[in-house]
């Protein structure tokens, strides 16, 4: 756990006390807000006394619903830590708390429709898991293919009652970086358009960074990380709705640079200018995997309320 401290030490030393960032603090979470999302069996097995793990993971799951709170009203919090998105009791990971289902789960009734843009290199498989039945939770992933978990299959679309409210777009490890934006601008353009998020979760991994220990895109450096964080900002602010960024994975020595540039594009700080997303055309497999996305799930975001299994969120 020290390199996972390490990062976070470095990426505060750059951040200051500048903007709107949350910090993990020790705090508390209501046991009903927890089992919301965890099963109370599963809690019910963690030993706090002895899983350092879990002490560290609920203080961040804590922080950042408290954070959440805080500053929800303003726009938008950019919280330094979290974005384990694979924690669950079925996924077998090494995490105890999910702190993005909590959160999604505790904001429903506020914000019945949630959206999570989860751009770490890995496949969120825990928060697959959680929302997979629940079509008023939007889950897209773009990871590479090749990484553990080994899910995130594109035809892994959700269950009948949520049919197409999970939305996958595996990989290859040597994507070129015009392919990725081009591919993740179109998808969001449709995604965010359709169905129309009141709050949304940007999962920034730091870890697609070709000096990523454990992951990595080939192609892909700090700069190249940066123009994906300026098309995410791009449709996040046409959506002009509450939204939360979490750091995610990244293991690399650039790791603490690519989260503080995280916080310089949401905070306004690193200009519109350097973003260049790719308006060409993009190479024929890229196309058919946007192309059956947008197939399969065409008609799911516009249904009426009553017609038909999409129908849980539309408001028309």
């Amino acid at each position: 756990m020290k390199k996972v401290h390490n990062r976070y030490k470095k990426t505060v030393e750059l951040v200051g006390k500048g903007g709107i960032v949350w910090l993990p603090v020790p705090g508390e979470i209501d046991r009903a807000v927890l089992e919301k999302f965890h099963e109370r069996e599963y809690l019910r097995e963690i030993n706090f006394d002895e899983d350092e793990i879990a002490r560290i993971d609920y203080t961040i799951a804590a922080s950042e619903l408290h954070g959440v709170e805080e500053y929800l009203d303003r726009g938008g919090l950019f919280f330094l830590g979290g974005g384990f998105h694979h924690e669950t009791p079925k996924t077998g990971t090494f995490g105890r708390f999910n702190d993005v289902g909590i959160v999604l789960k505790h904001l429903e009734e506020r914000f019945p429709r949630r959206m999570v843009i989860d751009l770490d290199c890995h496949h969120g498989n825990g928060l697959e898991i959680g929302f997979y039945d629940d079509p008023t939770v939007l889950y897209f992933s773009m990871h590479r293919e090749d990484l553990w978990p080994h899910t995130g299959k594109i035809v892994d679309l959700g269950s009948i009652r949520a049919f197409g409210f999970n939305v996958n777009y595996p990989l290859r490890k040597d994507v070129e970086p015009e392919e990725y934006l081009g591919a993740l601008s179109a998808l969001l353009e449709y995604l965010v358009s359709g169905f129309r998020p009141e709050f949304i979760v940007y999962i920034a991994g730091a870890d697609i960074d070709r000096e990523d220990g454990f992951a990595g895109l080939s192609e892909f450096g700090v700069e190249e990380i940066i123009r994906r964080d300026l098309v995410v900002r791009e449709h996040i602010r046409k959506a002009n709705v509450p939204h939360l960024v979490v750091l995610g994975g990244g293991w690399g020595v650039n790791a603490p640079e690519i989260h503080y540039n995280t916080w310089r594009v949401f905070a306004g700080d690193l200009p519109g200018k350097r973003l260049q997303v790719y308006r060409g055309g993009l190479p024929p497999d890229r196309l058919r995997k946007i192309k059956f996305i947008r197939e399969v799930t065409a008609g799911v975001f516009s249904r009426k309320p009553g017609k038909g299994i999409y129908s849980t969120f539309a408001k028309g």
